[in-house]
């Protein structure tokens, strides 16, 4: 029989005698297997808070490059997306130029004639200071293309593989545009192209 029927009264003493005598021995085994345990001394405690403080710095070190690293690649691609947007615009309107009243290396005046008829004079200009707005007017509103310019300018060719001129000359067939922003990171995005204007 099992000694948990001991909560019975009827069940004989010897039965009863016999289930407290098993007790006190499991007991007593009990306490020889804990007898050398004493739980974990000061030290122990010591290497594993310190171990603890190691792994906690090493993973904080860790998720301050990732957050770094995540700022730096979407200053970079904030950088880019602007360069590639003013380069798209100039391209578009440089294509379409009827004619140009003067260029130099860090302006340009040109007509544009647009498909709806409508005859548009732009100019594109940077003063050449380090971070200020390269901006496109069409006289009555002056468009910030894109911030932070770091260096802007236009170099004229007669052909493809001529020499370059820092102004508009009436044998200029490509206007090269080259375009450089730089970010709080100090990383510059540099953007060339050149185009050909289809009217001249």
């Amino acid at each position: 029989m099992n000694c948990d029927a001991i909560t019975y009264p009827k069940l004989p003493i010897v039965f009863t005698k016999r289930c407290f005598a098993e007790n006190r021995r499991n007991t007593t085994i009990m306490k020889k297997l804990l007898a050398g345990q004493h739980g974990f001394s000061l030290i122990e405690l010591i290497v594993v808070l310190a171990l603890m403080g190691i792994l906690g710095l090493m993973a904080g070190f860790g998720i301050s490059q990732l957050a770094d690293g995540f700022i730096f690649t979407k200053n970079v691609s904030d950088n880019v997306g602007k360069g590639q947007l003013a380069m798209l615009r100039l391209s578009e309107e440089m294509r379409k130029i009827k004619e140009v009243n003067s260029g130099s290396l860090h302006s340009i005046n040109f007509v544009v004639t647009h498909g709806d008829g409508v005859t548009k004079n732009y100019t594109v200009s940077w003063d050449g200071t380090n971070g200020h707005n390269l901006l496109m007017s069409d006289g009555s509103n002056n468009d910030v293309l894109v911030d932070d310019v770091k260096s802007f300018t236009l170099q004229y060719y007669p052909a493809y593989d001529g020499v370059a001129s820092p102004s508009w000359g009436t044998a200029t067939k490509l206007i090269e545009i080259s375009l450089t922003l730089a970010d709080s990171s100090q990383i510059d995005s540099v953007f060339t192209t050149r185009i050909a204007p289809r009217n001249i």
